[in-house]
């Protein structure tokens, strides 16, 4: 009896290229689908930086506008303390000077009401007022303020120091100059954000304890200007010329000290805002840097899945699949509709 031999058409084992063969179209595909995955994770990152960017303007820009500001509320407080100084011939005070000015003021105001007060309350009067707001004032160093001599809020937190902050250091000294856009990417990339937000924060809190430190000050001189406005007039006309030119040389005193704190005010708002465009600049190289890095991981998962789809019709046609066939159409309607997408609808 014959036994008919099956082996003939057995499958032949497959080789290790062939194995090879088989797998390349799914290596290709996880390679595209991470590929994509990555460049759409780079490009989100270039939006979230260049959102950044707009933020830090948006604050760079109301920084600026109190700089400007100020600095024009400086300029023409400056420029009133000159004109005052040359009409009056009123000279930079001292603190003893404006301590004699006020005790005078006071005193001699202070028999003016005595006069025109009859119930005899004078402790409520403005030049006994006057006279308390000077005991305080020589206390707390409001004459020093007044005379030029300081500022109330002297001891700032100092900036970071060292060497990993020379990089900040020439970035803000180059920045306000004409720079190219590669000469400005080398710049702020040497300059990491942690440390500007560092010296951000420093510049910052110095204005905040600044403005804080000033305000019993800035009180104090509205409080002398109230007193000064509503001090009683003697009727000899001599003597009220002499008090009149002693209140003006306290107001000249006041709008000097207020013209040194707008511009002190100024300055921190200046570096401020200079940093914040530092952020900006950098912020903005990021998002560039990103946004390249995005393109060219698309155009690397293009070729992945270009591979996927040759390997796949080259399975296809050794098996004589019609699926070949099939594939290859849908490829090139892909490919006409792309084009006609990207030459067309631009």
């Amino acid at each position: 009896m014959n036994i008919p031999d099956t082996t003939t058409h057995a499958a032949q084992p497959t080789t290790l290229w062939g194995h090879v063969v088989q797998i390349t179209p799914i290596v290709m595909t996880v390679l595209a689908t991470a590929l994509a995955g990555i460049s759409s994770s780079e490009m989100t990152q270039s939006m979230y930086y260049r959102s950044l960017a707009g933020q830090h303007q948006a604050k760079a820009g109301d920084q600026w506008s109190f700089y400007q500001s100020k600095r024009l509320r400086e300029t023409s407080l400056a420029g009133t303390v000159t004109l005052l100084r040359s009409l009056t011939h009123v000279d930079r005070p001292t603190p003893d000077r404006l301590a004699d000015a006020l005790r005078s003021l006071s005193q001699h105001w202070a028999l003016i009401a005595e006069s025109k007060n009859s119930n005899g309350d004078y402790s409520k009067s403005p030049p006994a007022q006057l006279a308390q707001w000077l005991t305080s004032a020589q206390k707390n160093g409001t004459l020093q303020f007044l005379a030029g001599q300081s500022l109330p809020f002297e001891t700032s937190k100092p900036l970071p120091d060292g060497v990993e902050f020379d990089d900040l250091r020439t970035a803000l000294a180059l920045m306000p100059k004409q720079r190219t856009e590669a000469e400005l990417a080398h710049l702020v990339r040497a300059v990491t954000p942690e440390r500007v937000e560092e010296v951000t924060a420093t510049v910052e809190h110095n204005s905040v304890e600044f403005s804080a430190a000033c305000e019993p000050t800035n009180s104090a001189i509205g409080q002398l200007r109230g007193f000064l406005t509503s001090l009683p007039r003697s009727a000899d006309a001599g003597t009220t010329a002499g008090a009149d030119k002693l209140s003006s040389e306290i107001e000249v005193a006041a709008l000097d000290y207020d013209a040194r704190r707008c511009r002190r005010e100024s300055q921190y708002n200046r570096t401020v805002a200079q940093l914040y465009e530092l952020q900006v600049a950098r912020s903005g190289v990021e998002s560039d840097i990103h946004r390249e890095r995005s393109r060219k991981f698309f155009y690397s998962m293009l070729f992945a899945q270009a591979g996927v789809t040759i390997a796949s019709l080259a399975l296809a046609r050794a098996n004589h699949s019609l699926f070949w066939i099939l594939a290859a159409i849908a490829g090139l309607t892909a490919l006409g509709i792309s084009a006609t997408t990207f030459f067309l609808l631009r």
